[in-house]
Parts: structure tokens; sequence; C-alpha cells
């Protein structure tokens, strides 16, 4: 990660936030009053009628008092925007972006190009940086456009959950910003300056939400069929997507992921974290030593930039949705995934999209999640530090999964044993990768030996070849996985 240790990052001479990258007079909330003459020695009061988002905060203080941006350690709320310089163009910019999101445009960010910056800006994409650190302009603008986003899909009622129904603290995950960015400080030499949360984020620049937004519903989010819109329908839908489509970024930094810097540059033209926007076309990615990837979707620092391409998706429909740190030991610095209004959680996101046990096209997000039950017990074992979990707890967790499915690499180890009459080589998966000790073997076994043939069976039947050889169709089955997997 980068460091802005020993340099002066923060610019002389900047804009407080409240400019949000433009000039002119303020908008006094929904009041615009305007004397003019009506008569000898009279005026008339000429009154802008309050735009929709205005009359719903007016009705639903819960939402309204939760829309808060965070200054020199201070949540400003939005009743009391006007009244603090910092915030005080807020209400004109949040109007004006409202109101090309409500007419179907872009949001149209204007990203500051100063002196001192180690990344430049791309012009409406991704904000320049000093470091890690956002000019707070650029991160007010990035959160009065998700604001702008969760407000006119609240007002059109585009999903048929209410913000106004959340609890405080899921309205505060999704509108105070705090749980976007965090205010630099001096011990990093950032005072003034902003960073994306990515203990509540993940690795990845958010830009316009409108992109994230048509993006989710063109992949068959929000079904015309309202009855079939749930939180929970919407969340499965991204999963199964990103199961079908996702890959781990290349590691090209020495067997390290892409972070940004002159990698990022070829990658995705951008030096700094990877935009959401760029996770969601495929690209191809050739590193400085003629190694060629893709064109793939990427997760390009794996569960990091997973985590976040999902928080900033789903929040664009309403959706509460944290990217928390997990750990265990022996391999730490991941994501986990939480969904704390449907109780759903994992403690890895590449285990949807990544990890070979759970790797199969017919596998459902409820099946990678822990139980629901579970929710509160596996968050808080997966988040404690120093750790609670053990790297094998983690393994093994993960071979049920797979086993239980069953999914394609069982499948094929078991069938590679009934090709050559040996359980060898679903036991040295067991035992050498999932980590399981070789006296739980037999109970494995018997667990799951039924459940693996059934598997064999079925595809045998559905594809006509319960007269083939053994061999024949097993080959059959890894030509199908294959398949599958070019599609991705």
């Amino acid at each position: 990660k980068k460091t802005t240790k020993g340099k002066t990052v923060k610019p002389s001479g900047k804009k407080e936030p409240g400019k949000c990258g433009s000039t002119g007079k303020k908008r006094p909330g929904s009041q615009n009053q305007k004397a003019t003459p009506s008569g000898r020695g009279r005026t008339t009061q000429k009154t802008t009628p309050p735009l929709p988002y205005e009359t719903y905060l007016s009705q639903n203080q819960n939402v309204r008092d939760a829309i808060a941006w965070q200054y020199n350690g201070t949540l400003i709320h939005y009743s009391d925007w006007d009244l603090n310089s910092a915030t005080r163009s807020f209400n004109k910019t949040l109007a004006r972006f409202y109101s090309y999101i409500a007419a179907g445009k872009r949001v149209p960010f204007a990203f500051n190009s100063l002196p001192g910056q180690d990344v430049a800006p791309i012009a409406g994409i991704a904000p320049g940086l000093y470091g890690d650190y956002l000019d707070p302009s650029d991160a007010a603008q990035i959160f009065l456009a998700y604001i702008a986003q969760a407000l006119w899909v609240e007002v059109n009622q585009k999903v048929p959950w209410r913000l106004h129904n959340y609890t405080v603290s899921n309205l505060k995950l999704l509108l105070q910003s705090s749980n976007m960015f965090v205010e630099g400080t001096a011990a990093q030499n950032a005072v003034g300056l902003y960073e994306v949360n990515t203990d509540k984020c993940g690795t990845g620049m958010p830009g316009d939400p409108t992109i994230a937004y048509r993006f989710i519903t063109g992949i068959g989010g929000l079904s015309p069929f309202p009855t079939q819109n749930t939180r929970r329908s919407q969340i499965f839908i991204l999963f199964r997507w990103i199961r079908d489509h996702l890959y781990h970024g290349p590691f090209a930094d020495n067997g390290r992921p892409i972070t940004g810097g002159s990698l990022g540059q070829l990658a995705y033209g951008y030096q700094g974290p990877s935009p959401i926007q760029s996770m969601l076309r495929r690209a191809t990615f050739t590193t400085p030593d003629g190694q060629t990837y893709g064109p793939n979707y990427f997760a390009w620092v794996g569960c990091q930039s997973a985590g976040a391409l999902v928080v900033w998706v789903l929040r664009t429909l309403n959706i509460p949705c944290s990217a928390p740190n997990t750990y265990w030991t022996n391999d730490n610095n991941h994501k986990g995934i939480d969904f704390p209004t449907e109780k759903l959680f994992s403690g890895h996101m590449d285990d949807f999209y990544a990890m070979p046990q759970t790797l199969d096209p017919t596998i459902e997000p409820s099946e990678i999640f822990e139980k629901t039950q579970d929710y509160t017990t596996m968050k808080q074992k997966y988040t404690t530090n120093p750790p609670v979990v053990t790297e094998a707890d983690y393994d093994q967790a993960l071979a049920i999964k797979g086993l239980g499915h069953p999914t394609y690499l069982y499948v094929d180890l078991y069938w590679e044993g009934l090709v050559y009459s040996s359980s060898i080589y679903l036991d040295n998966q067991l035992t050498n990768v999932d980590q399981f000790p070789s006296p739980e073997l037999p109970g494995l076994h018997s667990k799951y030996d039924s459940i693996l043939q059934a598997a064999v069976d079925a595809f045998k039947q559905k594809n006509g070849l319960q007269s083939a050889s053994e061999y024949d169709a097993w080959q059959a089955y890894e030509a199908a996985y294959k398949t599958w997997r070019d599609k991705r």
C-alpha cells in the first residue's frame, strides 16, 4: 500500500469539501425566495417547490438524520449542511446530482486535478489521489452521488423495501459518510484529506452509482414481477454473476496482486485502486514480462476487490452491506461479506468465485454463506483478531460446503477414483489441501460417497451416458466443466 509518509500531501489553497468542484450561490434547502415588484410599495414571494426527495426527507426524520458528512472528526447532519462552511454547497450539489440521475444521465463529476497529486484523475470516472487520499471535494462528490442515488431509488420506489423501515445502524451503513470514507490523520500526514473506508468497503474506487445501477439491473436485477424482488433475491443475482464471470486478479507484482501504480495503469487505466466500473467490464492484461490474462472480469485484488464490487453495486439498490476484514491463522488479510438485514455472512469473498472447492456452475450462493442461525457466531469468529479461526478450520469448512453440494472438484476426484479403482485422488485433496486428519477419512467417505455417486449417476442420466465406459463418461464430465469455465 502506498504511503504518504514524509510528504506534504495537502495542497495549499484547496477547496473545502462543500465546494464539490463547482461554484455559484447555494440552493438553501427547498426554499429559494425572491422579492419581486407587485404594485406600489409591495412585494410577493416566489417560492421554489420542494424537490421530491426533500418532501420525503421532511416526512421521514430517521432517514434525514442518518445522512451525515464527517468533517474534522465531527458529523455534520443533512439538516445542518447550510449552517457549516464545509458543507454549505452540499444541498445544491445533491439537488444537481439527483436531477441528473432522475433524467437517466450520468453523474456530472468534476474531479480536481491539483498540484502534488500522485495519481491523476480520470474525468468523470475516478479522482486524483495524494498517495491513497482524495481531495475533500472529490470525496464529497462521490458521497453525494450515492446519497442522490439512494433517494432517487426510494422516492421512485424502484425497490419494494423502504429506507425509513431500516434500523438506525443500517441507515448509517448506507447514508453516513464515515462508512464510505475516513479522514486522514496527522500521523498519516493527510489532515484534511479522505480515504476510502477499506475496512467497510474493500479495495476499489467508487464512482458513478448510475453505472453500477445499470449493471445490476442489466444482469437480471429488479424483475418486472415485483413480488420476486426481495433484498435476498437481488443479492443472489449478483453473486450468481460473480460465480459465473468473476476471476481473481493476476499476481503480476512479484507474486502480489495489482493495487495500482504503473501496473494499475496497464491493467485498468488508473494508478489508484481499481475503479468499481472497471470490474464490470472484461479486460485483457499483459504483464511487463509478457504474460497475457483475459479477456475476463477481474477482481484485481481478489477478495478485497470482490468485496468492494458487492458493497458499491448493491448500495445502489439501498441494500446495506459491508466487507469486513477477516482473519484465520497463517493466512490473514482477507475480506468477508456481511448483509445485516438478511443475516448473511461469509468469511471469504473468494469462496464464491475463486476457490476450486466451491467453484461450480450449479452451486447456489446460499450454500456458501454461513447458515442464518450461525450468522452472529461465525461473524464474530472470522472478524476477531488475533484469529480464533485456524487455517484448518477454514479449509475444512470450505470442503464440507463443496462435498455437501457436491461441486465439480470433489465429483471429479471421486470419479477418477472409480476409473482407477482407488480413493487416493479424493483422499489427497481431503488431507493435503483440506487439512482433514487421516483418521477422519472413513467418516467422510461414509457421509459423502453416496452424494458423490448420485452426482455421477445424474450426469450420466442427463447426458445419455449410462452405457458409456466409466472413463468416457468421466471425460465428458470434465469437458462440460471446461466449457463452463471457458465461458466465464
